[in-house]
């Protein structure tokens, strides 16, 4: 029992299996047969028993001379055939693995078959269920590419070769983000304005008669006399309306460029905060796929013991129960990484796939993020040049001093409003019929000049708006600068925590995976009880998710860093 708990236990800590081909398991077949048949006549020898737990731990447990004969025999017989199975699922050299030392001391049946041949298989014994093989996940093109058996690599699986780095990420949303297109319309809009602005006013051209008689002038019924005027009226601006006007258009005009570019910058922020945000579904789900791995190993190996008469039925229970619940969150995870990729999508204004029975290994992986969750703690400046860097790159606070010298030129323009324009007045041709009198007719011109007096409107109620609009302008630029630094403060605080707090738990998960491993062999050598290890199963999952957390808000921290100082 002790051996078959060995060998299954290598088994899943491999984490992978070897190629198979018919001629590596017809030799592993008799090489199996050859080394049980073997350990059984040891067995007999030295006068243990099936049952003897202790002699079989001396026999079999034991790393004797013929388990690493055999292991070296596979490993020449697997030497034959890896060049041409590595060419036929394309790995290279460097895709190549070595087996791990517990791997390399089992037999050589349990490297080429996922399950036992039934010459070697135990008596009433399930198959044993092995993980995928990284060789074979690299040969997809999928998201989730390998099943890992350390965390930390769960944490650093950079996605497929092909994918999306945060760059190109940033650059498509840049050019094609369906809000950022709606938003730089409003430029144009802000240039039309400026045009408006700057245009002058109309003369008018008019033509008038005056003092038409109903009945013709005479002596008996004199009037008169009618004239005929064609005259030019020009209004005069005496206070600068236009250029009021025009400097109010140029504000604008500024004002709405300063309002674009920080609508870029939140969408960046919005698309490297998706970006990194796959990247932690994608961690969620790698650890999701090794928690399910290990509960589907403390099943198996519960299972095993329960068929000793060494386990109890609630312990198998129990394991069974963790084993489901593990298998629900991969799927939930799995899900989640479909959600958070399509909000990726949508930033970077590519179509979503609406199916919700998406499998993440379909995802096109020319949108899906490349790069792994976990990288290096990236250093950032001071505090003092922080907020320095924020007060003169953050594109809001350059819309609000902008506001500002738009609602100063507000008050200028209704100050030039409060002065009435002037009209100057000239008629070319006037011409006074003087026909019905018997006398010649005359031509004149006339020049005129109207003042309009501002007595009692002088506009005086948008003057008072203008001016409590310029005040407000004012009071709402103080408060953005002090809530900018207050961002800046708070972002600096966060991500030097979130770097402290992700380094720790990262020591500490690998110091809790090295005890899961211990635990289980404990186990495994009936030093520990079964259910021990399924309650170090869930801290260590527990912790693991921790880490994932801790790590992507260290990463979301930085984004977070980046946008408060209007680095985009």
């Amino acid at each position: 029992m002790v051996a078959s708990l060995r060998e299954f236990h290598a088994q899943l800590e491999s984490g992978f299996e070897r190629p198979r081909t018919k001629r590596l398991v017809r030799m592993g077949r008799l090489i199996g047969l050859a080394g049980i048949g073997l350990g059984w006549m040891l067995t007999w020898c030295l006068g243990g028993s099936a049952g003897d737990r202790r002699v079989e731990r001396t026999v079999l447990a034991a790393p004797p001379v013929f388990h690493s004969r055999l292991a070296e025999g596979h490993a020449k017989a697997f030497e034959s055939v890896d060049d041409s199975v590595g060419q036929e699922i394309g790995v290279g050299e460097a895709d190549r693995q070595e087996p791990c030392e517990e791997v390399a001391s089992l037999p050589p049946s349990l490297l080429g078959s996922e399950s036992p041949p039934e010459a070697l298989a135990i008596e009433d014994e399930p198959p044993i269920v092995v993980a995928e093989s990284p060789r074979q996940a690299r040969s997809s093109r999928g998201v989730l590419l390998e099943r890992f058996e350390d965390p930390r690599q769960a944490l650093e699986d950079p996605g497929p070769e092909v994918g999306l780095t945060l760059d190109q990420a940033l650059e498509w949303a840049g050019n094609f983000n369906p809000d950022l297109a709606a938003a730089r319309l409003e430029l144009p809009r802000a240039q039309a304005d400026l045009v408006t602005a700057s245009l002058r006013l109309n003369p008018t051209l008019g033509f008038q008669t005056d003092l038409i008689p109903y009945e013709r002038f005479s002596d008996q019924r004199p009037g008169g006399q009618t004239e005929y005027r064609l005259g030019l009226r020009l209004p005069l601006d005496p206070s600068g309306k236009r250029f009021a006007r025009i400097g109010v258009a140029q504000e604008g005009v500024r004002l709405a460029e300063a309002v674009y570019f920080d609508r870029v910058r939140l969408t960046l922020d919005q698309t490297a905060t998706a970006f990194v945000e796959v990247l932690g579904a994608r961690a969620a789900a790698n650890l999701a796929q090794v928690r399910f791995d290990q509960t589907m190993q403390a099943e198996r190996l519960l299972e095993i013991q329960f068929e000793q008469g060494e386990a109890t039925r609630a312990d198998r229970l129990a394991a069974r129960v963790d084993r489901r619940a593990a298998e629900a969150a991969r799927e939930s995870s799995r899900v989640e990484l479909i959600q958070t990729q399509r909000r990726l999508n949508r930033l970077l204004g590519r179509p979503s796939d609406s199916n919700p029975n998406a499998d993440p290994d379909a995802l096109d992986p020319l949108t899906t993020p490349r790069g792994p969750l976990l990288v290096e703690p990236t250093p950032i400046a001071d505090l003092a040049t922080l907020r320095a860097l924020a007060a003169e790159r953050r594109p809001d606070l350059i819309a609000r001093r902008i506001a500002v010298e738009q609602a100063r030129a507000q008050v200028d323009l209704e100050r030039a409003n409060g002065v009435p324009n002037w009209e100057f007045a000239y008629d070319p041709l006037v011409y006074q019929d003087n026909a019905p009198f018997g006398d010649l007719s005359a031509r004149s011109f006339l020049l005129g000049l109207s003042i309009p007096l501002p007595l009692f409107n002088r506009n005086q109620g948008n003057i008072s708006r203008a001016l409590t609009t310029l005040d407000q302008a004012r009071a709402e630029l103080v408060a953005l600068e002090r809530q900018v630094d207050l961002e800046v403060e708070q972002a600096f605080r966060e991500y030097n925590v979130a770097v402290s707090v992700a380094q720790e738990l990262l020591d500490g998960l690998g110091e809790l995976d090295l005890a899961r491993r211990d635990v289980l062999r404990l186990v495994i050598d009936g030093e520990r009880d079964p259910l021990s290890y399924l309650a170090t199963l869930r801290n260590f999952a527990d912790v693991a998710e921790q880490t994932r957390r801790a790590v992507l808000r260290q990463r979301l921290a930085l984004i977070r860093v980046f946008t408060v100082t209007g680095s985009w």
